[in-house]
């Protein structure tokens, strides 16, 4: 039987309730800000969203050594930058309703319309200067044994040119599968870097400039299915927050499902 999207394939009303859904922010860390969200994720969006990344998996593509994210080529071509994940997909809302319901969620969760996470009519914040949606296409990767990646920062300093000075604002994060952490106990809790009985690192997702009541030394939070973390990668005035800068330690052993939404202020770049 040839394969549909239509939303009522998906049989949503099997999965949805009457009631709402509360979510509990907690913070884990007072600089950067960050906020750890359990049972962000329901068990069927996960699967939903795994099967999508393997269908729209654009790891396979051909890639580039540099180190450059986009680098020209012969014939003012670009080829990717070599990813260091297995698999890698962009996911857009639009493509399925349980996505779209993710980014509902998501706008929610910053307490913000969620007509901003989508293209807009002219008669719907008719006060911004475009009607494109401000949060990019949901990115989901998937990490084996060996593979991670270094600390990095969602922001980058837009250029002068841009009278706007768009950024990356804000980031949702979320995991897909769980992984025991430090201390080897798969709790899921958010443990402080200088743990005293952290063992090999694996996989866990590190915020290692962050500072919280407990001690200044970083923070770590163990991947677990369906959590979500939101971090903000710009200050109040509208500077980079340098301590934002996050790592995904490599994996031992293992996989890592993690996906993001990175959301812009105050146009999309």
């Amino acid at each position: 039987k040839k394969a549909t999207t239509s939303t009522s394939s998906l049989n949503l009303a099997k999965y949805r309730g009457n009631d709402g859904l509360d979510l509990t922010l907690k913070t884990i860390s007072i600089t950067p800000r960050v906020f750890q969200i359990d049972n962000f994720l329901s068990d069927v969006e996960v699967e939903h969203l795994k099967d999508m990344t393997k269908k729209y998996n654009i790891s396979n593509l051909e890639t580039d050594s540099s180190d450059n994210a986009n680098t020209k080529t012969k014939g003012n071509k670009k080829k990717r930058k070599k990813t260091a994940a297995t698999s890698e997909a962009w996911i857009r809302r639009e493509m399925s309703p349980i996505v779209d319901a993710i980014y509902h969620r998501s706008a929610d969760l910053l307490n913000i319309d969620e007509s901003l996470l989508r293209h807009r009519n002219e008669h719907e914040h008719s006060e911004l200067a475009t009607h494109h949606s401000i949060a990019e296409a949901m990115h989901i990767t998937h990490f084996t044994n060996g593979q991670g990646y270094a600390p990095i920062s969602d922001a980058a300093q837009a250029s002068l040119k841009n009278r706007y000075q768009p950024n990356r604002f804000a980031t949702i994060m979320f995991f897909l599968n769980d992984i025991v952490g430090v201390g080897g106990t798969g709790s899921g809790d958010s443990v402080d870097e200088s743990s005293a009985d952290k063992v090999e690192p694996g996989g866990d997702t590190v915020f290692p400039l962050a500072i919280n009541e407990k001690n200044h030394d970083g923070i770590r939070v163990t991947p677990k299915k369906g959590r979500a973390i939101l971090f903000y990668n710009m200050l109040p005035d509208g500077n980079i927050d340098d301590l934002s800068q996050h790592a995904s330690e490599m994996l031992n052993d293992g996989e890592k499902w993690v996906g993001s939404i990175y959301i812009w202020d105050p146009i999309i770049d």
